[in-house]
């Protein structure tokens, strides 16, 4: 047999792949995502993976052909065709505690800092897109290693962003950015198909951990699909535990593996595919069923913690201070360069339990002490003492 290239369904699908030889038409409900055309002679075995459950796919009228249908992991998505407003979705879907919560997280963000809301779908300066794809991908590796994980989305970012320019020109990609001021501190790819929107990627800068931003994105993403009249937003598979809390439903992948069967080999080679297939996903839910998931995560971010690099740093600890008189201090701009920008992340924290604008407050360091700092705002200040710890 030859060497089998499995074919990833939704990137083919974004790609306008020809899926020809093995279906004749795919559909969400009444919309046709795709229909076939003449085709030449194909693979006498071919694995179209990742296909979810909730798309209809008419196979081939060539009858040479036989379809093997194994189902793999779970998806999630939001119906977002059912409401008329964010406001909706929410009152639907969260309890009024959640509501009050998100709500002043997104408050107290656009209080603390200038935020503005931007979705580039369907034009968007070159230079600028370059841009916003080189902070995504500090903000990608920042954010992991936080998490202390491997990142496996960055080894196809440049793909990424070499594909995505004219899809996004087409309005088939688009790209939700969070500015503070003019600087990027969340930013998220969607890819369209029809009025389908499937969320593909995300980052955040983690400084503003506090204020939730991952979860005001997303509120902003559903907002915006609701607006655009898209039927549903996909926010395919992974990070479950995440996902469950903003899904409105749940559906299956399935891999097809679709063979020749006049070809004996291939008749084999396709069955033997079908039955690995499904051993492996028993024997991933059995594990996941005794949380062996979860232990293998914990020995994953052990091994991160021995082979990253940053562990040889030294970690940053912020103590508490007496303050000091600001005329024996020199005042200091936070967003200005990267000298102070180890202290973002506690200056942020501040600014969220005070509700002060990042704006209305000065931040000193002290002259005669080494790496003593104070903020001094409108409502309340605070001195703190940075410390080095090895790790």
């Amino acid at each position: 047999m030859e060497k089998l290239h499995p074919i990833i369904f939704l990137k083919a699908l974004f790609d306008s792949y020809d899926f020809s030889p093995w279906y004749q038409c795919i559909r969400y409900k009444k919309q046709v995502l795709f229909s076939a055309k003449p085709f030449l002679k194909t693979a006498d075995v071919m694995i179209i993976k990742d296909i979810p459950d909730y798309l209809s796919l008419e196979q081939s009228t060539n009858k040479a052909y036989t379809w093997l249908k194994v189902k793999t992991l779970k998806g999630h998505s939001i119906q977002v065709e059912q409401y008329q407003t964010l406001e909706e979705y929410l009152l639907e879907n969260f309890s009024a505690k959640s509501r009050s919560n998100l709500r002043r997280y997104t408050k107290r963000l656009e209080t603390c800092f200038n935020i503005r809301y931007v979705c580039y779908w369907g034009s968007i300066p070159k230079d600028e897109y370059d841009v916003l794809f080189k902070a995504l991908k500090k903000l990608l590796i920042k954010r992991f290693a936080q998490k202390k994980e491997v990142n496996y989305e960055l080894q196809h970012l440049d793909n990424f962003e070499a594909e995505i320019y004219a899809q996004l020109q087409n309005k088939e990609a688009a790209l939700y950015v969070i500015y503070h001021h003019q600087e990027p501190i969340s930013i998220r790819i969607n890819m369209i198909k029809k009025n389908l929107c499937f969320y593909m990627m995300s980052a955040y800068d983690i400084d503003y951990a506090k204020f939730h931003l991952g979860s005001i994105d997303m509120m902003k993403n559903i907002a915006w699909c609701i607006q655009q009249n898209m039927l549903k937003y996909d926010l395919l598979k992974g990070y479950d535990y995440y996902k469950k809390n903003w899904m409105t439903q749940s559906f299956d992948y399935y891999n097809h593996i679709i063979y020749n069967h006049k070809n004996t080999k291939a008749r084999l080679y396709a069955n033997y595919l079908k039955l690995k297939t499904k051993l492996l996903y028993l024997g991933y839910y059995n594990l996941k069923k005794i949380n062996a998931d979860l232990y293998y995560k914990s020995l994953k971010q052990g091994w991160y913690t021995l082979s990253a690099q940053t562990n040889k740093e030294n970690k940053l600890v912020l103590i508490d201070a007496l303050p000091f008189e600001p005329s024996s201090g020199v005042e200091i701009k936070l967003m200005q360069g990267e000298k102070y920008k180890h202290l973002k992340k506690n200056i942020f924290d501040f600014l969220f339990s005070s509700q002060q604008s990042l704006d209305e407050i000065k931040l000193y360091k002290a002259k005669e002490t080494l790496d003593h700092f104070q903020v001094i705002g409108k409502k309340t200040s605070y001195a703190f003492i940075v410390k080095t710890r090895k790790q």
